[in-house]
């Protein structure tokens, strides 16, 4: 019923017990189950990366409160509790349903074509545009410093993993702005999100300060997420994608100044 073979052969069996989960539980109201990022697409960063997916229902499994009901819920984590994700940090499952009845995210964005894969069933709703995706990545590189403004707020706690939380953190900024700078550079927004991240930083220049800035956080965020975690590790990677996405914002301005 599931269909994992697109995916990394350290993918599949996860992705395939969390599926069954899944669908055990919701099978009255499922209409599909997608999984994208770098699960699908390949470059994920072990320890890092994690297992996205979508989980596409039928409105009427939703509480009035736009969630699965608790007892169903606990249900689905005891049985996702006896998986093992690594070497992904986590699995992580979004319910989204066609109508308007699901908490559905402010920024929840329709599937870009090539970025995704349907693990079973279908998605109940159209693709996005090449220029709806444009302005999408428009919209990411306007906001590129609410990732500095929060990393840098995110250093004033401590214990808990709270460093480790924050340098993740980073990572989810510094992903999408990687992806959307290029987008805007190139025109060509589904080309660039179909691939992995590492393709995506082999088409910047290595003489160009951008393209230098981002190598520096990749290689600092494998090394850290895959080693044993410390401080200092945890603040070059903060330093090199606060960086990263200052100098992206920079880019930015002066691109946009030059278009008016």
């Amino acid at each position: 019923m599931f269909d994992i073979s697109p995916l990394d052969p350290l993918v599949q069996p996860i992705a395939l017990e969390a599926a069954k989960v899944y669908y055990k539980h919701t099978y009255p109201w499922f209409i599909g189950l997608g999984i994208h990022g770098s699960a699908y697409k390949g470059g994920y960063i072990p320890g890092c990366s994690d297992i996205d997916l979508k989980l596409f229902l039928r409105d009427e499994a939703l509480t009035p409160y736009g969630e699965l009901p608790l007892e169903i819920g606990q249900a689905i984590q005891r049985d996702l509790a006896c998986i093992d994700p690594t070497p992904f940090s986590y699995i992580q499952t979004m319910v989204l349903t066609p109508g308007p009845r699901g908490n559905r995210p402010t920024d929840w964005s329709l599937p870009i074509p090539g970025t995704y894969h349907m693990l079973a069933g279908n998605i109940p709703t159209r693709e996005q545009t090449e220029a709806e995706t444009l302005a999408k990545c428009h919209e990411t590189l306007q906001r590129a410093r609410r990732g500095i403004i929060n990393v840098s707020g995110d250093l004033l706690h401590h214990g808990s993993g709270k460093l480790e939380r924050a340098t993740r953190f980073l990572c989810t900024d510094v992903w999408p702005t990687l992806y959307s700078y290029r987008s805007v550079q190139t025109g060509r927004p589904f080309t660039i999100w179909s691939l992995p991240k590492d393709q995506v930083i082999s088409q910047l220049p290595e003489d160009d300060e951008i393209g230098r800035a981002i190598r520096d956080f990749h290689t600092h965020a494998i090394h850290y997420f895959t080693q044993k975690h410390t401080t200092e590790g945890a603040l070059t990677v903060i330093a090199s994608g606060v960086a990263f996405l200052q100098l992206v914002e920079q880019r930015y301005q002066t691109m946009t100044a030059q278009q008016h």
